[in-house]
């Protein structure tokens, strides 16, 4: 029984290694709209996007906030928050990220053509303290703060970014059927 169980144990540790590589195809109802994160807010955009844009705060395995580019927040008053910033983040460019990179996205996010702008205006007035360093003056109480924080993609400020967004009109690729008899 034990040797029959360590031939099945090494079968299956072995079997990953023989199996040559596969295309995986992934289908799916819709497109992705765009890749502008804050243009539009549709669920599969915005879970395309999340692959490649990361929030200050995310949801754990339980559902729970947990630190993203922001390693720890703290409420200063009833409508401040202050947050830290993970060190050490670079994009994909190569540039660090920082303060003004969230500076940057947020207020970006609130702009009038942004799809995020609700829930980027609940976050109120962001300010850079320092390069790691964020304060949000809210225009009023905010008790899901965190979780608007969790909705809002963090974008390289960089040299040729654009401070606002462009919507994308919606345009369907099918004809429908003509009622010509």
């Amino acid at each position: 029984m034990k040797l029959l169980r360590a031939v099945l144990l090494f079968a299956c540790m072995a079997l990953p290694v023989a199996l040559p590589a596969q295309v995986l195809r992934w289908a799916s109802q819709g497109d992705t709209q765009t890749m502008d994160p804050h243009s539009q807010n549709e669920l599969l955009t915005n879970s395309i996007n999340g692959q490649v844009y990361e929030t200050l705060v995310k949801r754990g395995r339980k559902l729970e906030l947990v630190p993203g580019l922001a390693s720890s927040w703290t409420q200063v008053g009833p409508t401040t928050w202050r947050m830290s910033l993970r060190r050490g983040v670079k994009f994909h460019d190569g540039a660090d990220f920082s303060a003004d990179d969230v500076v940057f996205s947020v207020r970006r996010a609130q702009s009038a053509t942004s799809a995020m702008q609700a829930y980027a205006s609940a976050m109120g007035e962001p300010k850079r303290i320092d390069e790691l360093t964020v304060e949000f003056q809210l225009p009023q109480v905010n008790p899901i703060f965190l979780q608007h924080a969790s909705l809002i993609f963090i974008m390289n400020k960089g040299p040729g970014a654009s401070g606002t967004t462009r919507r994308r009109r919606s345009t369907s690729r099918t004809r429908k059927p003509s009622s010509r008899t």
